[in-house]
């Protein structure tokens, strides 16, 4: 729907991004610990040069801060900050993700898992029985490395 631009240039595209656009992106709804219904979501800050690429970058931001949100009601009930690993195709494909990630979650250190498989490599271990290792998995770098740095 939004026609975006693909690979690099859509990376490039994020990047000149004024961060004019918020979003919450509940548009269907939480995931625990949220409770918030379908329909939640919404875009604010819209104007008529608003691109798809700003409309993107303030979901993205949005997605980022939602999760910042449920690791402070997870760390109240641990008592100390959290150390965080992403993981995901579309975090090792945008260093622009990550480091929107890396601000959100701010001061706690943020790392990433550059197998773009990560989710599926872990469970399909955990469903062979196999959970022990997928403890050590490798491959975790800073979230200001690039994809090429595999």
């Amino acid at each position: 729907e939004l026609r975006l631009p693909e690979g690099a240039a859509l990376e490039a595209a994020l990047r000149r991004t004024t961060g004019s656009v918020r979003a919450n992106p509940r548009l269907g709804g939480d995931r625990p610990p949220g409770t918030d219904p379908a329909g939640s979501g919404e875009l604010r800050g819209l104007s008529f040069g608003t691109t798809a690429v700003d409309v993107l970058a303030g979901l993205m931001g949005g997605l980022c801060r939602l999760v910042a949100d449920d690791l402070v009601l997870l760390e109240g009930g641990v008592g100390e900050p959290m150390e965080v690993v992403l993981g995901g195709g579309a975090l090792t494909a945008s260093p622009w993700w990550r480091a929107a990630f890396a601000d959100a979650l701010a001061p706690r250190e943020v790392r990433w898992q550059r197998n773009p498989e990560i989710g599926a490599a872990g469970a399909a271990l955990v469903a062979l029985g196999r959970l022990p290792e997928a403890a050590h998995i490798g491959g975790i770098g800073r979230t200001d490395e690039t994809a090429s740095h595999a």
